[in-house]
């Protein structure tokens, strides 16, 4: 199609375009390196939270700190281009730390976004000592906490421990927290661009559509079964469209574009584009607005540097899905035809029954 096209050129365009600098084809830019701390265990190759609390930690001029965390990418090409992962044992006595290193030949990279995947829901910030967790499960994957919850959360934090809870204090940890949101963003920013498969628990259909395709249950070209198909399991249990039946005729107050709180009637005109948009998207504008801001990074002058709903909005969501997401589940088509057929020749009477025998290996 004409978005898959686009999307290839897009990301060959950005590859010629920050892979090299001046006028010399051989000064390549380098890849920016992340060292990992491995801590093998049954469930885990290094540990997400760590990692990124180390970073965040760290000097706000460090290449990683600005290219995760950042706001605004002063070197583009070290979230579009391919990274240099470096997976760390802690070096014991008479060991040879180059023994203890993963190189990155793609592997020890896609390994690093597996387990981003993986670790998800475990994502939070710390208010004093507290854990504030980032994400929640659902029955379709790993989704954003409501901004209520956040703010409720660490407001609690910081009133068990300081005794205090200013205002000041709590808009300092919900920065903390869309620093953390924006690094999601640019971690799957990345991993679409160097063409590896995002796990489709890791950002839901709803949000997919939302974050890379500009389409939210506002929009009228998004079809209401996918909808109730999308949200099922998010905010409305397992049978939403009888949830939202019961809710017709009855009042809601929402916020229009200048901010303004207004009550409606719900009905069949405006439940979806109304109620159902403020239960999954405006609900959670701290995280999601965060998780865009990386996925759509600006420079330094402020200027959009690639923002991939500008190729995707026109594909199909299904489409856009088998291109960028891992599938959740396999049909027995997509089994068989990862089978390789081997056929028996046989050789002799004796083993004129194997003839013709087929013989499937995975």
């Amino acid at each position: 199609s004409k978005s898959w096209q686009r999307y290839r050129d897009v990301t060959k365009k950005c590859y010629t375009k920050f892979s090299k600098q001046g006028k010399d084809t051989k000064d390549v830019t380098p890849k920016l390196k992340l060292t990992v701390e491995m801590c093998m265990t049954k469930t885990r190759v290094f540990d997400v939270q760590k990692f990124l609390d180390g970073e965040y930690c760290r000097s706000k001029n460090t290449n990683i700190w600005k290219a995760f965390f950042a706001s605004q990418l002063k070197n583009p090409e070290h979230i579009l281009l391919d990274w240099n992962v470096v997976f760390e044992n802690k070096v014991t006595e008479g060991q040879d730390a180059k023994d203890t290193t993963a190189v990155d030949d793609g592997g020890p990279s896609r390994q690093f976004l597996s387990e981003c995947w993986k670790q998800l829901l475990a994502l939070h910030i710390l208010v004093g000592k507290k854990p504030v967790k980032l994400f929640e499960k659902s029955r379709s994957g790993v989704i954003p906490v409501t901004d209520d919850f956040l703010c409720h959360k660490v407001k609690i934090s910081l009133s068990k421990q300081s005794g205090c809870d200013d205002s000041s204090e709590i808009d300092q940890f919900i920065e903390n927290a869309k620093c953390y949101y924006r690094a999601v963003g640019r971690i799957i920013l990345h991993s679409i661009m160097v063409s590896t498969t995002v796990s489709s628990s890791a950002l839901v259909p709803l949000f997919q559509n939302f974050l890379l395709r500009n389409c939210s249950p506002r929009d009228p070209e998004y079809d209401k079964d996918d909808i109730l198909q999308h949200i099922t399991g998010i905010v409305f249990g397992d049978n939403p469209k009888k949830a939202l039946s019961d809710l017709l005729k009855s009042t809601h107050e929402t916020e229009d574009e200048e901010g303004n709180r207004e009550e409606i009637i719900l009905d069949e005109n405006n439940i979806f584009s109304v109620f159902v948009y403020d239960a999954c998207i405006d609900s959670r504008k701290i995280a999601l607005s965060a998780m865009l801001d990386g996925l759509a990074p600006r420079d330094e002058k402020g200027e959009v540097i690639i923002d991939l709903r500008d190729i995707f909005w026109m594909m199909p969501h299904d489409a856009m899905e088998r291109i960028l997401f891992s599938r959740q589940s396999l049909t027995a088509e997509e089994v068989i035809g990862c089978l390789v057929p081997q056929f028996d020749q046989g050789g002799s009477e004796a083993d004129a029954d194997s003839v013709d025998r087929l013989e499937c290996v995975q």
